[in-house]
């Protein structure tokens, strides 16, 4: 098994480059196994293509691919008999609904034909793969950052165009089930599937020039994965006592942050659907009403992230503790909305939307000097990452189901360890942690129900 765990089966490298690892495929029990990667062949596709190796949608008389570099489309004469079958093949498509990024996507589900027949590398579809693709549309779509007008009405009819977005699709759909019905064996073999089939095609995609990439299927892609990375903590199965510097949330959402920014800087005519999401603007209202209210929890304080050493500039050696530092400042937001909410002074449901979005890139917003004190489990860098996964227990655990096992089998993992190696006051420290967001020493919820305490503390502030 690799040094990541049974999923850490694709790292990208962010802006200070890390090494790879090659994609590996993995089995219902997260192990990796051997297989031929896939490929779908264009037998029908222009020479132009075919020269460049490269899939060909087999569009006439010109195909997409050249269509947007500009050049020469050539076709070789198909006999008779293959004119017929692609001219009935076109009038099908033509007769049948053809889901566009402002239509809906419903007649695509209910067809009992092939319902991706008009992308001819997406290959016969499968009932297992059509019940994702249901899943996704109808329920998936609408819990993930961003809601149904990105995924369900603009993504979803894009993947029926890309391979490597439906791919991504599907996966995200099969780990959702998975986590409705973790005793279904075939939703956990089908999102390890899907996974295999996404990495190997995104990790291609990284390969070649940008420019030749559709930046929404590239960004597309790099936030379902970024959820995924959230649902399934990086640990094996029969890992007893996982060590939480195993744990690769922060490199792995790093390397899929600069995808996105890299593809969202592209000047693309085809960036549509993005484009007008990922500014500042997205978070700032959180921030916003963050830096007005007043807390009456000091939590840097009792929990010890406030740095004694002295604030050194950029240009300055960078102090030992200083990544947690930094890490705990952008905590801040999160705590002052755990604290309004704690006190039953203001209603914060308009804001749940833009605290999910805050929360799902906190980690990818990490330093390289943080990301390595976590690696290395410094205690300072372990009590910041405590302190993040319990205000995301307290808040999101119940509603955000892809961040659920995440929180609560990291805060878990981190106070074991806190308890078993560190020094008193950083287990003075966990403890305090511990008492303020009502978990026990162990991790569980006090008291009855479980989950997240957002819920109740909330409906009794509006009522």
């Amino acid at each position: 098994m690799s040094d990541h765990g049974p999923f850490g089966v694709f790292f990208l490298p962010n802006a200070g480059g890390r090494s790879e690892q090659p994609p590996v495929m993995v089995d219902d029990q997260g192990r990796s196994i051997r297989q031929r990667r896939y490929h779908a062949k264009s037998k029908a596709g222009c020479v132009t293509c075919k020269q460049r190796r490269i899939k060909c949608d087999e569009a006439r008389p010109t195909c997409g691919r050249c269509s947007s570099r500009n050049v020469q489309c050539r076709f070789e004469a198909v006999p008779d008999r293959q004119h017929q079958h692609l001219a009935a093949r076109r009038v099908r498509q033509g007769q049948a609904c053809t889901p566009t990024r402002d239509a809906d996507v419903d007649c695509v589900v209910r067809r009992k034909s092939n319902p991706m027949s008009q992308n001819p590398g997406l290959g016969d579809v499968d009932m297992t793969a059509l019940r994702l693709m249901h899943h996704f549309e109808h329920s998936t779509s609408a819990t993930l950052l961003l809601g149904n007008g990105i995924w369900r009405d603009q993504v979803l009819p894009l993947a029926l165009q890309h391979e490597q977005l439906m791919s991504a699709v599907l996966m995200i759909s099969a780990t959702h089930l998975h986590h409705l019905q973790p005793a279904v064996a075939t939703n956990v073999r089908a999102a390890a599937h899907y996974l295999d089939r996404t990495l190997s095609s995104f990790r291609g995609s990284l390969e070649a020039p940008l420019r030749e990439q559709d930046p929404d299927v590239m960004i597309s892609c790099a936030f379902i994965l970024l959820h995924y990375t959230w649902a399934t903590p990086f640990f094996s199965l029969d890992e007893a006592a996982p060590n939480p510097a195993s744990d690769k949330l922060i490199p792995f959402a790093s390397g899929l942050k600069s995808v996105i920014q890299r593809a969202n800087d592209m000047e693309s005519p085809s960036l549509t659907i993005f484009k007008p999401l990922l500014r500042p603007e997205m978070i700032r209202r959180f921030k916003d009403w963050a830096a007005t209210v007043e807390y009456s929890y000091d939590f840097q304080e009792e929990f010890m992230l406030r740095s004694k050493a002295p604030v050194l500039s950029r240009e300055e050696e960078c102090w030992e503790g200083c990544g947690s530092v930094h890490a705990a400042d952008r905590l801040v937001p999160i705590f002052q909305a755990v604290d309004a909410i704690s006190r039953r002074e203001e209603d914060v449901e308009w804001l749940m939307p833009d605290i999910q979005a805050y929360s799902l890139m906190w980690p990818a917003k990490s330093n390289k000097k943080f990301e390595d004190e976590v690696a290395v489990n410094q205690p300072d860098a372990l009590v910041v990452m405590l302190a993040f996964y319990a205000c995301m227990t307290w808040l999101l655990a119940d509603d955000v189901w892809w961040a659920e096992r995440r929180s609560k089998v990291m805060l878990k993992t981190i106070l074991a360890y806190l308890e078993k190696e560190a020094e008193s006051e950083w287990k003075q420290c966990a403890r305090r942690i511990c008492k303020y967001f009502g978990f026990r020493p162990d991790g569980t919820v006090e008291g009855a129900g479980g989950g997240s305490r957002y819920k109740a503390v909330a409906n009794s502030t509006v009522s």
